[in-house]
């Protein structure tokens, strides 16, 4: 991926272009804790491109991060768009292959605007057996909950930005299409007050208050 010069749109800071490109981790077992019990927060300010869509049987995977398995369950957390530009998250727990199914529910979200930076979030409750899971888009008002089935014995990998995994199968697919301004995560569900705050604090420093939030996740493009 390339550095973009200033961006007037998020208060002339900077951001990272993604076109079937993505960072990888070199730490195989850092967030594998995550998904095992911990629970976790992300936060991304992102503004998506027209999505190139994916192959058949995997249409709609346009990865914005994960840190899923190579095989063979391909457990972990991630999250991306549909080929329409609606954004979704989950996490898988090891426990079976299905997409979308109990072990490995779909939060599904808003279509985004395309070229509109959007602060998009997502929260994993901590402890084991049937957790909440939450994305937001745009507000601390949860778009979608969904339960997950915590499994403290399933084993993700390192986590890829730009894409859902280490695809050493297939590199540069399923890959999203856009800009990313910023990435954060946490190693537990952040509170309430303390997401808010965070996305308060982003909404700030990138010039992007409640109005640029709600056109940003008002239909797409």
């Amino acid at each position: 991926p390339l550095q973009s010069a200033p961006l007037p749109e998020i208060a002339g800071h900077r951001a990272i272009v993604f076109a079937e490109d993505e960072l990888v981790s070199s730490d195989e077992d850092a967030l594998d804790h995550l998904t095992t019990g911990s629970g976790y927060t992300w936060m991304i300010v992102v503004a998506p491109d027209r999505q190139t869509p994916t192959r058949p049987p995997f249409a709609g995977v346009n990865a914005l991060f994960g840190n899923l398995r190579n095989g063979p369950q391909f457990e972990g957390f991630w999250a991306g768009l549909d080929d329409d530009t609606a954004v979704w998250a989950g996490a898988r727990n090891g426990r079976s292959f299905g997409r979308w199914n109990a072990d490995n529910p779909k939060l599904s979200g808003p279509r985004l605007t395309e070229g509109a930076f959007v602060i998009l979030a997502g929260r994993l409750e901590a402890g084991r057996g049937a957790r909440r899971s939450e994305l937001f888009a745009g507000s601390t008002v949860p778009v979608a909950t969904a339960t997950f089935p915590v499994v403290t014995a399933a084993d993700p990998s390192r986590l890829a930005i730009g894409q859902e995994r280490d695809a050493t199968n297939h590199p540069g697919k399923e890959s999203f299409h856009g800009r990313i301004a910023r990435f954060l995560l946490w190693e537990r569900p952040l509170s309430d007050p303390e997401l808010a705050q965070a996305m308060t604090a982003l909404g700030g420093l990138y010039g992007l208050d409640g109005k640029a939030a709600a056109a940003a996740v008002a239909g797409g493009g």
